[in-house]
């Protein structure tokens, strides 16, 4: 499940050559660590406490579901073991204030719990596209378990997603993201990154959250590694509203800061060039 805040597995550890590969980042509100629950057991208990208060204050889970611990009751937290990844933002900036959370469940498509548990409402041609893309040997990670403490700027949560998007595009890996989406989330999510890039693939499942709440997930998914291209294709759409245009490419500067040049599509590098005058970093 996934929320969307506008209030103000196989771990990965980056190693020094893998930050060294890096592009620098000009803007960079959030930092985001990543670990997995072996590398930091503490950490990851943590980030379950903060998703469960989280989802208590969204009402996207009831006080009765919230174990003595602080978490989730495992029958609405499926994202736990060495096969999930943590990302955990906090501010990097004075004056920031916060942090979010979310988790990546790395696996087989057939294995992850936001396409086993909308079986029954996904589209029949997303469920041919998303098994014809596992066939090509396409990788697909589960986003998930978002959270955010109160009163912390969505950016946060964007910084996480660039954070999975950039990891996916620097090293060119055909990436599929799926996820399910409240409502409230899908419209952030939509906004910051539009409708092409993310893509809505069924309609909302009704999951029983406790005795007397119930909430609807919608599946979602995103080709990580064309998302700035087709953040780029719904700005150059003639349809699209001049505000939203002007939001639509504020995103997509935010996502390709902390990209080369060589990282991102000739059409993304001509458009910010002629339209902005700005030219990303080369490798030196």
């Amino acid at each position: 499940m996934s929320i969307h805040s506008q209030e103000h597995g196989t771990g990965i550890n980056y190693s020094a050559s893998d930050v060294d590969s890096k592009a620098p980042k000009l803007v960079e509100p959030f930092a985001i660590r990543i670990f997995n629950e072996s590398g930091d057991p503490e950490a990851a208990l943590r980030m379950q406490q903060m998703q469960a208060e989280s989802y208590v204050r969204f009402n996207i889970a009831p006080q009765s579901a919230v174990e003595p611990d602080g978490t989730l009751s495992k029958d609405l937290d499926h994202a736990r073991g060495e096969h999930v990844t943590y990302y955990h933002a906090t501010p990097n900036i004075p004056g920031i204030l916060g942090e979010a959370s979310a988790r990546v469940i790395n696996g087989a498509i057939t294995s992850l719990p936001a396409y086993t548990g909308c079986l029954d409402t996904i589209y029949p041609e997303y469920k041919d596209v998303l098994n014809d893309m596992a066939e090509d040997g396409m990788t697909f990670r589960e986003v998930g378990a978002v959270a955010l403490t109160k009163g912390t700027s969505s950016i946060a949560t964007f910084s996480i997603v660039r954070d999975v998007v950039q990891d996916a595009i620097r090293n060119d890996r055909s990436e599929v993201l799926i996820g399910r989406q409240t409502q409230h989330a899908l419209n952030g999510f939509r906004a910051m990154f539009g409708s092409i890039a993310v893509k809505t693939i069924g309609t909302g499942s009704v999951l029983q959250a406790g005795e007397d709440m119930t909430v609807e997930l919608t599946p979602v998914f995103a080709e990580a590694t064309k998302s700035l291209d087709n953040l780029l294709a719904e700005i150059k759409q003639p349809e699209t509203d001049e505000k939203i245009r002007g939001k639509l490419t504020q995103s997509l500067m935010f996502l390709m800061d902390g990209l080369y040049k060589s990282e991102v599509s000739d059409e993304v590098n001509e458009y910010i060039s002629t339209n902005f005058g700005l030219v990303l970093p080369t490798r030196g």
